[in-house]
């Protein structure tokens, strides 16, 4: 518990400190650039720090929960094993007439579990299904290739009916700090 009000005090250290900071200010020297970027890399940690504690925190109850539950399940099985002897001489003595027991609470039961159909070699059936009736035993799904349509649009200007085109108004902003464009190329060279 004390962890938990550790975090809670953190946090909002975090949103006081974000609270307080300074007004926003115009920007007009690299060293104002440099001091914004600064303070936009110090708070992108501390995000990265508060995610990786509720992620901790979400793994323990994780297996705390995993535990409880096996615990439980267990107990279901101790007391769901006699019950289902119990049916199962039932349903011998009556020659399998009698499937079930109903009791105030709820009801125990036997019931044949339908047949399993597993297919052991997928290029068999297809000839199969193509022999004996493509439309009814094999789908086919069509889906449009958007990646294709784009590159007709921008090679032909052509655009196909029921698109629409939404000119972008202004450049996006983006930011990035020093780290990303580190891990951007170590990503690059990763795909390598």
């Amino acid at each position: 518990m004390i962890e938990g009000k550790k975090l809670i005090l953190d946090d909002e250290e975090i949103l006081d400190e974000i609270e307080q900071m300074e007004t926003q200010t115009p920007v007009s020297s690299d060293e104002a650039i440099e001091f914004g970027l600064a303070k936009i890399k110090a708070i992108n940690s501390k995000i990265v720090s508060i995610e990786q504690k509720v992620q901790t925190m979400i793994e323990r109850f994780l297996i705390w929960k995993m535990r409880k539950v096996e615990s439980l399940e267990s107990r279901i099985e101790f007391l769901k094993d006699p019950l289902e002897s119990y049916m199962r001489n039932i349903y011998e003595k009556s020659g399998g007439k009698s499937k079930s027991i109903s009791v105030p609470s709820g009801r125990i039961q036997l019931k044949m579990a339908p047949d399993k159909f597993e297919i052991k070699d997928e290029s068999k059936v297809f000839e199969w299904a193509k022999f004996f009736g493509p439309d009814k035993y094999i789908r086919i799904k069509e889906e449009l290739n958007k990646k294709d349509i784009v590159a007709h649009i921008k090679a032909t200007g052509e655009v196909p009916p029921g698109i629409e085109i939404t000119k972008a108004e202004k450049p996006d902003f983006f930011i990035v700090l020093k780290e990303d464009e580190e891990k951007d190329e170590s990503d690059i060279t990763d795909r390598i």
